[in-house]
């Protein structure tokens, strides 16, 4: 299995490209005329800079297999499948439980 470009380049895709900009293109998409770069907005720090260098070096050697689809992942499960049961529990992540016995 493949990895994750948000896992191996945090500083870029969770800084300076939206969710919403990395969900509209398929990888296919992104890659032709390098078209991911448009993707990426703000300012960048000398550490994004150099992770922007080593993404470009990472996508220069990526080979799409014609007939095969991107493969979407559910991190919030170990299956990597999409649950209701997962979705409920990220719901409440971060959350501070209090007991019933407890004042607020």
């Amino acid at each position: 299995m493949g990895q994750h470009l948000e896992d191996l380049f945090p500083l870029i895709f969770f800084s300076m490209v939206s969710k919403r900009t990395s969900n509209r293109r398929t990888v296919q998409e992104a890659l032709i005329g390098m078209k991911w770069i448009q993707d990426i907005h703000g300012i960048a720090s000398i550490d994004v800079l150099r992770e922007f260098i080593k993404l470009c070096y990472f996508i220069m050697d990526i080979t799409l297999q014609p007939g095969v689809d991107d493969v979407h992942r559910w991190r919030l499960s170990n299956s990597g499948q999409y649950s209701v049961s997962s979705a409920y529990t990220a719901l409440f992540q971060g959350s501070t439980q209090f007991g019933p016995w407890e004042r607020v």
